[in-house]
């Protein structure tokens, strides 16, 4: 069984929440209120969770299934390569930015830049995309194990 995979850390997202983080933490202490270290404990709190979901995006293809996880795992999705029609490499737009979004005509999970790779799905008529950083290396992968996959 051949396998492929591949990790894209985020960082730009990353950098600038440990950079907000030590500044809260900074400000708390340089204020020493007490009133004010229950809210930014919790924004703390949020960024932490934040840069645990979306520091990385991991993609693995074997000869079954193409599945990723984003950051520590929490979020992970797998499609079995029977279900998917085709895949391509794509380039997202600016704005449809980072993290899980919705664009015009599917779902989006990205972590930083803009490349990706767009999954169809059989049963579906949105799309998926999901960054990379080698998207015409993934996508040619991803299109070789489904036309050597049975139905």
């Amino acid at each position: 069984m051949i396998t492929m995979k591949t990790s894209q850390k985020s960082g730009v997202v990353t950098y600038s929440l440990i950079t907000g983080i030590l500044l809260l933490v900074t400000l708390t202490i340089l204020l020493g209120s007490r009133e004010s270290i229950l809210p930014i404990a919790l924004v703390v709190l949020i960024q932490l969770i934040a840069l645990a979901m979306f520091y990385q995006i991991t993609v693995t293809v074997d000869d079954q299934q193409l599945m990723f996880t984003m950051g520590t795992g929490l979020i992970k999705r797998t499609y079995p390569l029977n279900q998917i029609e085709s895949c391509k490499a794509v380039r997202n737009r600016w704005w449809y930015g980072w993290g899980i979004r919705y664009f015009p005509g599917g779902i989006l999970f990205n972590v930083t830049g803009l490349d990706a790779i767009e999954l169809k799905l059989k049963k579906k008529r949105s799309v998926v995309r999901i960054g990379t950083k080698i998207p015409q290396e993934l996508s040619d992968f991803v299109n070789a194990k489904i036309n050597t996959s049975t139905p």
